[in-house]
């Protein structure tokens, strides 16, 4: 697997689906979620690809069908 090109794909499916969100939920907020998620996974030892993609998606909780679908074209599990 390819852990950079598959992150680039994950942050810019939900860079477009963040635009689409109120001024709450929006690209910033996905940051912001990131970076904690990022400083926590590292200092509890987590795996960094799981955390950082978990953290970009989790604005998707009324969208998982899309989701399963956009992970299914990513090069994760062969």
């Amino acid at each position: 697997m390819n852990y950079e090109k598959c992150m680039n794909e994950i942050i810019e499916f939900s860079t477009k689906f963040y635009d689409s969100l109120d001024f709450a939920h929006n690209i910033e907020h996905g940051k912001r979620v990131v970076k904690n998620a990022k400083v926590i996974a590292k200092n509890e030892g987590g795996n960094l690809f799981l955390v950082e993609a978990g953290a970009w998606l989790h604005q998707f909780h009324d969208k998982i069908d899309e989701v399963n679908s956009f992970i299914k074209t990513l090069d994760i599990v062969k």
